[in-house]
């Protein structure tokens, strides 16, 4: 049956009620607020203003303010933030909940991300084989490193569709795909990627560095080159531990550069506020999704993961809404 979706006029809560009952009132279960039912082309958009979610005029000092008009005209999140505590079977049934509703786009949104990743792939590899074809060394490496960075691009901007797509699902969106496909906020992640390469870059120079120089001083005997390759080792759980810790503490930069236009560095300030303990309940539940996408992916022969990984991001989105106090569970009549 079709269905009329809007927002309470009160709390901004997302209402459902039956096509055809148009101009009649309903009042809500959230604040007991009356309102009156538009009708089905009037449909107040998932994204649109309300009391809570309303675009920031002149006077808001918040720093993370939109503008009133975001991607493909749609203003980003404005809602007031409050840190929340995420739970592992919370966050698992709320996001199965609102996956299933719409697991036809999700499988869609699956087909098209791959269909880009593949793309780029088989793109980069021909691309690097016509210039091995030329003999010419410069021609060789700066194609790598053309090919290189245009890979980065692609993986930034499904990075974006994936956020924005999981998002969309959360909030109720009857249009998941709406904007997804914009570029706007690219820079800011492909900022944040490279900021983490050369975290990651530096870490690692500095796990191989023991066993380097041990290989160079040893005298023959091998128990130096041993000793620093053991050395490395060591630093080398450490960093993976560390390294682990902070991309936890880093979780939901993007969502924030996407969702609040915030800049790579207020958006991992955020970041850091509202996974404040939070970080074991997103690791365990990204740990075992990951399980479980990889799982389906070996029984069905890869083909699983068009459903799996979308999944993913719709439970990424569902962490990103509940530790900032966003999420509203969609009532139905």
């Amino acid at each position: 049956m079709s269905s009329i979706q809007f927002g309470c006029q009160g709390c901004g809560q997302r209402l459902k009620v039956p096509e055809g009952s148009e101009g009649q009132q309903v009042r809500c279960p959230e604040c007991e607020t009356v309102n009156v039912i538009p009708s089905a082309a009037a449909e107040t958009s998932v994204f649109a203003a309300s009391p809570i979610d309303r675009a920031p005029s002149a006077s808001d000092q918040n720093p993370f303010s939109a503008p009133t008009a975001g991607y493909d005209q749609r203003p980003v999140s404005t809602k007031e933030l409050s840190h929340q505590s995420i739970e592992f079977g919370d966050v698992f049934g709320q996001s199965w909940k609102h996956y299933k509703l719409q697991v036809g786009m999700c499988a869609l949104f699956g087909i098209i991300f791959i269909a880009i990743g593949i793309v780029s792939g088989f793109g980069g590899q021909i691309i690097n084989m016509a210039a091995a074809a030329t003999n010419s060394t410069p021609m060789i490496f700066g194609t790598m490193a053309i090919v290189i960075i245009g890979q980065q691009i692609v993986s930034a901007f499904q990075q974006l569709m994936g956020k924005r797509f999981g998002l969309n699902i959360v909030r109720g969106s009857t249009e998941p795909l709406n904007g997804i496909f914009s570029f706007d906020r690219i820079w800011p992640v492909i900022g944040f990627f490279l900021l983490v390469g050369i975290v990651g870059a530096f870490a690692g120079g500095l796990v191989v560095l023991p066993a380097v120089i041990c290989s160079a001083l040893d005298q023959g005997d091998g128990s130096l080159a041993a000793t620093g390759v053991g050395i490395s080792v060591l630093l080398g759980i450490a960093m993976t531990i560390t390294f682990v810790v902070l991309m936890l503490r880093f979780f939901l930069t993007i969502f924030f550069i996407v969702d609040r236009n915030a800049s790579i560095f207020e958006a991992c300030e955020q970041s850091t506020l509202y996974m404040r303990g939070n970080k074991l309940q997103a690791f365990l539940v990204t740990f075992v999704g990951g399980l479980l996408v990889g799982l389906v992916a070996l029984v069905t022969c890869g083909l699983g993961i068009v459903f799996a990984y979308p999944f993913m991001e719709v439970v990424q989105a569902m962490i990103y809404s509940k530790a900032t106090g966003q999420y509203q569970n969609q009532r139905v009549f």
